[in-house]
């Protein structure tokens, strides 16, 4: 959700306080460029506040 329509972001998540920030990043790195080399479609944007 956001208020003005040219405002986007990413966000990461890591799982889990316990879990290897180097490997999560890695793996969240390694996602995403499997993603762009694969022409993976993302999915639709959340249009909606997910916080409330």
């Amino acid at each position: 959700y956001v208020a003005n329509p040219k405002g986007r972001r990413v966000e990461a998540r890591f799982p889990d306080p316990l879990a290897n920030p180097y490997l999560c990043f890695s793996a969240l790195m390694m996602a995403g460029l499997d993603g762009v080399e694969n022409k993976i479609h993302p999915g639709e944007a959340a249009t909606k506040d997910l916080y409330h």
